[in-house]
């Protein structure tokens, strides 16, 4: 189904060309889900290990740092992944049938 023969009414994205499936929104939905989960439960280890070692705000501060800094590098790596999978796909495209 194309665009142009999509019911204008029906909800959500259209499918990827391939027909597999598998939409764009999907394939990103949970990626700021997953960063968000993420930062919170390091803040939430950085603030026992405050209590647990006495060192507050400090060890808050570098899990908050530390999640963050993990969560951005998983997201860039699965972004990558996928932009590394669409090129190729478009290059196949490209060349044709063989």
């Amino acid at each position: 189904m194309t665009g142009a023969d999509r019911d204008p009414f029906q909800a959500g994205p259209p499918a990827d060309p391939q027909g597999n499936g598998d939409t764009p929104f999907g394939e990103y939905s949970g990626l700021g889900l997953q960063f968000a989960v993420s930062v919170v439960v390091w803040v939430f280890v950085g603030q026992w290990l405050d209590r647990k070692f006495a060192t507050a705000p400090w060890l808050l501060i570098a899990a908050l740092f530390v999640g963050g800094g993990l969560s951005f590098w998983n997201m860039y790596t699965k972004l990558m992944a996928v932009l590394r999978r669409d090129d190729a796909a478009r290059a196949a495209r490209k060349s044709g049938p063989s």
